[in-house]
């Protein structure tokens, strides 16, 4: 649009062009300095015929104010669910959904969580299990062989591996934004025991979770070096 390429931008109403007034005036006044005017379906608002901007804050706004309660109403809803015990199911590896049941366990992908959870109690550490992972073809949830020392600590961290849940664990932090972060005590959270068929049994995760347990404790450490290109530049091979 800005390059002159439309003619007229059609939309199905304020609230999906923009979350807030602000962006809406910000992003129409550049439009229509370049003539490139927006129509709004069903406000039935058309910024090329409009003398004032007026009309247009006051529908915008009232279409944020419904963006924020319906975002509340969202809110108070999965905080209820979480109460109750229902959980939202999240694609991991080792869990599907088949035909509307959640957390149905895959035998091929649960085969490699406890592979994971077996080489770790053996004494490996996540990035060597990484690489052997990476050597013998194995894919993540998402189809991919770029195993890390990150994603198999991930997994031997989740709690969802022994049948639990913890619930809330990030939040939206601005419904305008839709940012998400990390739940550190913010809001409250919710641990659903035994809510689903484990993978690995509760002593074996455990165990590994006593295994993850920094064993640095006490040890005072020197003031660490950062360059350039610290957290930067990282393995191609491992990564």
């Amino acid at each position: 649009a800005m390059n002159g390429d439309i003619d007229i931008i059609i939309c199905k109403s304020i609230s999906r062009f923009a979350r807030n007034v602000m962006d809406t005036l910000k992003v129409i006044r550049k439009l229509r300095e370049k003539k490139n005017y927006v129509l709004f379906e069903k406000e039935n608002l058309y910024t090329g015929d409009m003398q004032s901007e007026f009309i247009l804050t006051m529908v915008a706004a009232t279409a944020q104010e419904e963006s924020r309660s319906t975002s509340e109403n969202i809110t108070w809803a999965t905080s209820k669910r979480f109460e109750q015990g229902e959980a939202r199911f999240v694609r991991i590896l080792g869990y599907k959904k088949v035909k509307g049941k959640r957390w149905v366990i895959d035998p091929k992908e649960a085969a490699a969580v406890r592979e994971i959870f077996r080489q770790f109690l053996e004494g490996r550490t996540p990035t060597e299990i990484a690489n052997h992972f990476i050597r013998n073809g194995y894919v993540k949830a998402n189809g991919r062989n770029d195993w890390t020392n990150v994603a198999i600590t991930s997994i031997l961290r989740n709690e969802r591996y022994v049948g639990d849940v913890v619930c809330q664990k990030t939040f939206t932090e601005d419904y305008l934004t839709h940012k998400k972060v990390v739940n550190k005590g913010q809001k409250t959270k919710y641990y659903i025991k035994d809510h689903h068929e484990g993978i690995v049994d509760r002593e074996t995760f455990e165990s590994a979770q006593k295994m993850l347990k920094p064993k640095t404790k006490g040890i005072k450490r020197g003031p660490s070096k950062r360059y350039d290109f610290t957290g930067r530049i990282v393995c191609g091979e491992c990564g």
